[in-house]
């Protein structure tokens, strides 16, 4: 088992709500995209997400832990569709720029910035009431 951080170490990620709209054909549900900007020394607390995410690293090196479920690191290649590595309990991995992460709704997970500030773009599948990201209490 990963160790779980307990609070933020040192900045707050800034979250920017880019677009939002109800998703055709899965309703009571919306579709949104943020711009995500993680300042070097940050660590997200372990939290998850009440509906499917994907994420794709802009700038800087994001280190991905994911602490329940399965996460799959999405690896771009050309003409041909990503390479999609897992992302077991436990187990660590540094997302590179141009590189995505697809999360399960329901999977808990921390991140963190600890080289670069990072900038990720997030689109997230949720309920419309619910809130996109659940932290979980140590």
């Amino acid at each position: 088992m990963a160790a779980i951080p307990a609070t933020l170490a040192s900045g707050q990620a800034v979250r920017e709500l880019v677009s939002s709209s109800p998703a055709q054909g899965a309703p009571g549900y919306v579709l949104n995209m943020y711009k995500v900007t993680i300042p070097k020394g940050t660590t997200l607390p372990l939290h998850y997400h009440p509906g499917t995410q994907l994420v794709r690293v802009q700038q800087g090196d994001l280190t991905y832990t994911v602490e329940r479920s399965t996460a799959y690191l999405s690896i771009p290649r050309a003409g041909m569709d990503p390479k999609k590595i897992p992302i077991r309990p436990g187990q660590t991995r540094v997302v590179h720029p141009g590189q995505g992460v697809v999360e399960p709704a329901g999977m808990r997970h921390f991140a963190s910035a600890p080289t670069s500030t990072v900038i990720l773009v997030v689109s997230i599948l949720k309920p419309k009431a619910s809130a996109g990201t659940i932290n979980v209490a140590p």
